[in-house]
């Protein structure tokens, strides 16, 4: 089971509506009988998500949460548990609201690796970090086999571990950045004693050319197989 927090439930289930239309699944709110999956008869969603192939999202929207609503989602989720291709999702009202990324384009990341390179070059090297791992992130999510997951985010050790997994990442390379990792958390968490060397930077940089590079062989391979 997974909890995310929103303004209202009006605004959770439109953001939600827009986010996952836009991805051409099917959404539903209050859904009837006809929708609900068998296993879950009796008891009503306040919204469904079905995937193209099979399964999908159940989410329950609560204005707060104390102990009696944890039981009451966590007997739902023990439910929807055993069933393959469902997920359990408790929305709770008055707080931040869930982030559902889309996924990137090459236009975009071509874009960010541009603006990367301008940010070396003008020797700002803090905010050069930030841009190369976010780019780093999206590639990740590029190259993902499972769509589903495409659209949230990211620990830069999780992207670095895809990449690797993926083949886009030779294990020498794999285990630089992930040694790089570190930099960037501790100055993503407030650490402002930290010094970002130049030569990091640019290593960042040449690791993310060389992954696009390889990414767009790839993609090209496929087009033409």
């Amino acid at each position: 089971m997974k909890s995310e927090t929103v303004s209202s439930e009006q605004d959770v289930i439109e953001q939600l509506r827009r986010s996952f239309e836009a991805q051409g699944l099917s959404f539903e709110s209050s859904p009837g009988n006809e929708i609900i999956p068998e296993f879950l008869r009796g008891y009503r969603p306040d919204a469904l998500v079905r995937y193209k192939d099979g399964g999908g999202i159940i989410f329950e929207i609560k204005q707060r949460r104390n102990d009696q609503t944890d039981r009451q989602l966590a007997q739902i989720a023990q439910r929807i548990a055993p069933h393959k291709g469902w997920e359990f999702r408790a929305v709770f009202i008055n707080s931040d609201p869930p982030v559902v990324i889309p996924e990137p384009t090459p236009e975009q990341i071509t874009s960010k690796i541009e603006e990367l390179k301008t940010l070396i070059e003008q020797q700002h090297y803090g905010p050069a970090l930030f841009v190369g791992w976010a780019i780093i992130e999206s590639l990740a999510r590029l190259v993902m086999d499972d769509d589903r997951a495409r659209s949230k985010p990211l620990s830069p050790m999780q992207a670095v571990q895809i990449l690797a997994q993926e083949g886009y990442l030779e294990n020498q390379a794999a285990q630089r950045l992930r040694e790089m990792s570190k930099l960037h958390n501790a100055a993503v968490h407030g650490d402002f004693s930290v010094d970002i060397p130049i030569a990091q930077a640019e290593a960042i940089l040449e690791q993310i050319e060389t992954i696009s590079t390889v990414i767009a062989k790839a993609t090209a391979t496929q087009s033409h197989g």
